[in-house]
């Protein structure tokens, strides 16, 4: 089964599975003042790995300054019992440095959560996210966190799969002869959702183009556009 061919019924099961899980005992009795793992005395450390200099980091750096304002926030107003120790860093997009700082955060001992980014990097992760059992809270909606071997990986929206796949039916159901394409950087990232999106395309008979590469580094898809043009292409 691809990840895009998940139930919802499958994806909250394990969900629901993962709260009765030590993990998130642990990241709600240390942010309690219960459990001295991941920080001493009234600080509980939740780190973080963000791009602020990559290919994200358009929307990487805001998303950095965010988490760290919204944290600074919590602690200066006494919004939880104790308060939130947040190491960061940049880890420009690269996985292997996204590894290093994994390394480095948890060479200690293992904080309770840590803030993510991408999906190459979460991916790669996963494991040992699993094996530490560190609740690990990402920007990636990939569908291959949401399986059995990824219990302590969780991001906040729809994962990319779903949502192509809705996208997908919406066009079955309005559009029925239409033609559509998949355009996606080359990339983790841009290529999760496209295995899960063309089954369900083929399972709702649709017409299905040549994939179209926009490369995440581009100012511009003009090039695309006229290709999905050029080949009578009526949804991207």
């Amino acid at each position: 089964m691809i990840p895009g061919s998940m139930t919802w019924d499958d994806r909250s099961q394990s969900r629901r599975r993962f709260v009765k899980t030590s993990a998130g005992v642990a990241v709600l009795g240390s942010l309690a003042g219960c459990n001295g793992n991941g920080g001493g005395g009234n600080e509980v450390r939740v780190p973080g790995i963000y791009d602020e200099s990559g290919g994200t980091a358009d929307v990487g750096r805001p998303t950095a300054i965010g988490s760290r304002d919204a944290i600074t926030y919590f602690n200066e107003n006494d919004e939880l019992p104790r308060e939130i120790a947040h190491p960061n860093n940049d880890y420009a997009y690269e996985v292997q440095q996204a590894q290093q700082l994994y390394d480095d955060y948890t060479a200690d001992d293992d904080p309770p959560a840590i803030i993510g980014w991408g999906t190459a990097d979460t991916e790669a992760l996963s494991g040992a996210v699993a094996e530490d059992e560190i609740v690990y809270v990402s920007a990636s909606y990939s569908a291959s966190l949401m399986t059995e071997d990824s219990p302590y990986n969780f991001f906040g929206n729809l994962d990319y799969t779903s949502l192509g796949r809705a996208h997908i039916k919406w066009i079955a159901d309005n559009d029925a002869e239409a033609t559509v394409a998949f355009i996606f950087p080359n990339n983790a990232f841009g290529k999760s959702p496209v295995e899960g999106g063309k089954q369900y395309a083929d399972e709702l008979d649709l017409n299905v183009a040549e994939d179209i590469n926009l490369p995440l580094d581009a100012n511009s898809a003009t090039t695309q556009l006229r290709q999905a043009r050029d080949a009578d292409v009526d949804y991207l």
